[in-house]
């Protein structure tokens, strides 16, 4: 039997996994309705056309979310011109701790790539 059973293998449910693994914890089932990258097919984009709304989206759903097709910005900027106001809810040093903490652990799974 699982310790813990993640639904959803986007950056949320990623970053669940390897801190639960920081904290010891080895018996998780990480789980997403998603195909694996190299078999998410888009026909929107692979034949210039409107979204068809697929059933499972291939390009929201699979490892990585959507995060898997684009340039890799899955974090927020200080600024909050990327994804909302974290910081009417933590402080900034809090927050640029927390962005730089998940630069590094990204980058620790690169190839040798820089930011």
């Amino acid at each position: 039997m699982d310790d813990f059973v993640i639904v959803g293998a986007g950056p949320a449910g990623i970053f669940c996994a390897l801190e639960l693994v920081k904290q010891g914890v080895t018996n998780i089932t990480l789980i997403d309705r998603g195909k694996e990258v190299t078999k998410r097919y888009c026909p929107r984009r692979e034949q210039n056309i409107e979204c068809v709304a697929c059933k499972t989206c291939d390009i929201t759903s699979g490892f990585g979310g959507a995060g898997a097709w684009s340039d890799g910005k899955i974090t927020k900027d200080v600024t909050g011109t990327v994804g909302g106001w974290m910081s009417d809810f933590i402080s900034m040093k809090e927050l640029s701790e927390l962005i730089e903490y998940v630069d590094q652990t990204i980058l620790s799974f690169s190839n040798g790539g820089d930011r």
